[in-house]
């Protein structure tokens, strides 16, 4: 029996495909203590993009979504880090660009940074498949940025 995809469907698999022809070496989820909006979400990837290219070649593919645990939204991202770039870079850019100008304190309870989810990309398990799916929500928006 022929299964028929739906328009949906055929437009996430050709993304998927296409987002697996790059050489990733981070997914990664971007969370703010304070409400995001779609457009200042946005602007931070555009900025985490822009502060990273400064240390030499990167890519960024981000979907954008509502958040479920709270208002506002929060980012799933696929990236190319400038060589030698890692989790304490990232997570330091991601800082100045959302805005976070407070540093941790050692007896702080609950963090004060802005979160960062960061994985080592896996082409296996899929990850441009997650953040793929996100293209055609409603209520999400998405780019590519070279």
């Amino acid at each position: 029996m022929e299964t028929k995809l739906t328009h949906s469907e055929i437009i996430q698999n050709a993304y998927a495909e296409w987002l697996g022809t790059f050489e990733w070496d981070y997914w990664c989820t971007l969370t703010t203590r304070y409400k995001l909006t779609m457009p200042s979400a946005r602007r931070a990837v555009e900025g985490l993009h822009k502060e990273l290219k400064k240390a030499g070649e990167c890519l960024v593919f981000f979907a954008i979504e509502p958040y479920d645990l709270k208002e506002g939204y929060h980012i799933h991202a696929l990236l190319k880090v400038p060589k030698g770039y890692k989790y304490p870079h990232i997570l330091q850019v991601w800082q100045h660009v959302s805005g976070n100008k407070r540093k941790p304190k050692e007896v702080d309870t609950e963090s004060t940074w802005n979160r960062v989810q960061l994985e080592n990309y896996d082409k296996q398990r899929g990850a441009k498949n997650y953040v793929g799916k996100y293209i055609t929500k409603d209520r999400s928006d998405y780019d590519f940025i070279a």
